[in-house]
């Protein structure tokens, strides 16, 4: 192959595996636009779209561990793969039995719990209508998400140069196999100092990541809280990474750092070793109490930031307003996270099918397009690894798409919990904001209190009773607007959801 064709075909083939990795990726983009857009239209069908599939899936593992170990024949010259197996394995057939049991189970599960499962479709609904409204969190969001990749790069790269790069390498004497030809001291020496500067990096780059991660939180929840109560209107999502980025930056640090701690507590737990016989039953129940407790407390402190977005309070006097909403309305928190089990799950579920579609039309296109190469009058050495180009786009194709999808879900899921606790200032304060979106997250109180035997009260807190039935608009006005998406100074009016 001369120079001129071995450049010709180095393109061709560059071609090949670029253009469906870049097509995969653009998808990314448009199918989480349509996941945004089905869940505004069509949410039920979302939800039990999801839940079925996951059902099938169980029974379809049974099926194919039947066909692929029960079904096939030992005797392999006659090859009637649908027939029946002289030796069936039985630990094969349990294993079958255990998929159809599951997946009967979990059929039976979501039939009893279908209230919280249409209670959760229409919480998809009212989100996407708030997210079709403020469409400009998405762009943001992104374009913040490859910044702060980018500065998490520097932030580790710095200390590996400082560590590394520094560092002093000794030549050995080697004479023995297995001995190092050298050894690497650290610019520091391997004292306290060494791990201290390592120790630092590490919290900083933590820190840095939970920061960003709830800063993005804040400013959905600020832009969402200002949908709520006041409308689409331009300016806020200026306004509300200003409130982010510098009236809130400390109490968002400080919410960061906490996350930070817990999420190293729930590792450590993780790891940590349960020993033996009663030991293990003990330390597993304790370790499961440990989690519950720590989750929790993660749970609350997502919901912390969220409410600072709508109130502009501190972290913690906007934690104690979450616990007062809460106990205010549920009595014991039981609910405060009995439904939301589902939105993520849900969302998860689309992001990795999704991505698992658009993975695999990519894979298919790169290995049909490299196979194709051969064609060429040149040949191609390449031709004959198409199944690993294919698998290799496939891959790098399915981790791109779920990211970008996983992205969309979690702003979806931000704009829920905003929702939600703007739903419980309403309440607390008696007031009916959006008619619309208190007919569905009413549903959500009613179910605790009938379970209860109690009338379900029209206000929650210190509200005198009354409920004030308003709703909103895009209102201009000369009051100074404090941090936060909630201005209960400014005038409410009629308007439309």
């Amino acid at each position: 192959m001369t120079a001129r064709s071995r450049s010709s075909h180095d393109l061709a083939l560059t071609e090949a595996v670029a253009f469906p990795f870049a097509g995969a990726v653009v998808a990314g983009f448009f199918l989480g636009a349509l996941v945004i857009y089905g869940f505004k239209q069509v949410p039920v069908f979302m939800v039990w779209f999801v839940i079925i599939s996951k059902i099938v899936a169980v029974g379809g593992l049974g099926v194919a561990i039947m066909v692929l170990g029960g079904d096939v024949p030992t005797n392999t010259s006659n090859f009637e793969f649908f027939g029946p197996a002289p030796q069936a394995s039985p630990s094969i057939m349990y294993s079958a039995y255990a998929c159809w049991g599951a997946a009967a189970v979990m059929a039976l599960v979501y039939f009893c719990i279908r209230d919280q499962i249409r209670l959760c479709a229409q919480l998809f609904k009212v989100s996407a209508v708030s997210l079709q409204d403020n469409w400009v969190l998405i762009p943001f969001n992104g374009l913040f998400g490859i910044v702060t990749i980018i500065l998490k790069a520097a932030i580790l790269g710095a200390p590996l140069y400082f560590i590394l790069g520094k560092g002093t390498y000794t030549v050995n004497n080697a004479t023995t196999p297995g001995e190092a030809i050298c050894t690497w001291t650290p610019p520091f020496g391997e004292g306290a100092a060494f791990w201290i500067y390592v120790a630092y990096y590490v919290v900083a780059a933590g820190w840095f990541a939970f920061w960003a991660l709830e800063t993005r939180t804040y400013i959905v929840a600020d832009m969402t809280a200002h949908w709520y109560w006041h409308g689409k209107a331009s300016g806020a999502l200026s306004r509300a990474a200003k409130h982010g980025f510098v009236t809130h930056f400390g109490s968002i640090a400080f919410a960061g750092l906490v996350l930070w701690f817990v999420e190293q507590c729930k590792a450590i737990v993780r790891k940590a070793n349960s020993g033996k016989g009663c030991v293990a039953l003990l330390c597993c129940l304790i370790k499961c109490i440990v989690m519950m407790c720590l989750s929790y407390l993660e749970y609350l402190c997502k919901m912390s930031i969220v409410m600072m977005g709508i109130s502009g309070k501190s972290f913690t006097s906007a934690g104690s307003d979450v616990v007062s909403l809460f106990t205010a309305s549920f009595g014991d928190m039981a609910l405060s996270t009995n439904v939301w089990i589902f939105p993520s799950r849900v969302v998860g579920f689309f992001a990795f099918l999704l991505s698992l579609v658009a993975g695999g039309v990519a894979g298919l296109f790169t290995y049909l397009a490299v196979k194709d190469l051969k064609n060429q009058p040149q040949g191609s050495d390449a031709a004959a690894d198409a199944v690993n180009y294919g698998l290799s786009v496939f891959v790098a194709s399915m981790l791109v798409v779920f990211y970008l999808l996983s992205f969309f879900g979690n702003v979806l899921l931000v704009v829920v919990d905003s929702v939600f606790m703007c739903f419980m200032v309403d309440k607390s304060k008696g007031v009916v904001t959006k008619p619309q979106i208190h007919d569905v997250l009413n549903q959500l109180v009613d179910r605790h209190y009938t379970k209860q035997g109690k009338r379900v009260p029209d206000t929650f807190g210190n509200s005198d009773g009354n409920v004030q039935a308003t709703t909103t608009v895009v209102t201009t006005s000369t009051v100074v607007q404090q941090p936060g998406g909630y201005y209960p100074t400014l005038p409410q009016s009629k308007g439309e959801w």
